[in-house]
């Protein structure tokens, strides 16, 4: 996850999504004890440097399970947001916001999540 973390932040984008394709058909993914943060991560990576149709699956999923209260912390997604941007993301200030809800290790708050279903 780092790796594809760091493919994408520094342009190597399809490199990153591929990664991140393989991660969510790893036989890894079910066993964690949680594998939300993880598909969130996902999910974000796909929002912010994926295709059109990437991206609306992705926005989808991230709003079906972004739920008050919960705690969803993945890591700083801040500098992939900026590159997410810097190449041209067609919404920059939502690609923001879900990158601060899911880089904070507090549980998503309801102005979060009215923010994120409003745009």
């Amino acid at each position: 996850m780092a790796f594809a973390l760091l493919l994408t932040t520094t342009g190597r984008i399809d490199e990153g999504l591929a990664l991140i394709a393989e991660v969510k058909s790893s036989a890894w993914m079910s066993t964690l004890y949680d594998p939300l943060p993880v598909e969130l991560l996902c999910g974000f990576l796909f929002y912010a440097h994926g295709t059109v149709e990437q991206r609306g699956q992705a926005l989808s999923h991230l709003r079906d399970n972004l739920t008050v209260g919960r705690n969803v912390f993945c890591r700083d997604l801040r500098a992939n947001a900026r590159a997410a941007v810097v190449n041209g993301h067609p919404a920059p200030a939502l690609v923001s916001v879900l990158a601060d809800v899911l880089s904070s290790a507090k549980p998503v708050s309801k102005a979060a999540c009215q923010t994120l279903r409003a745009r």
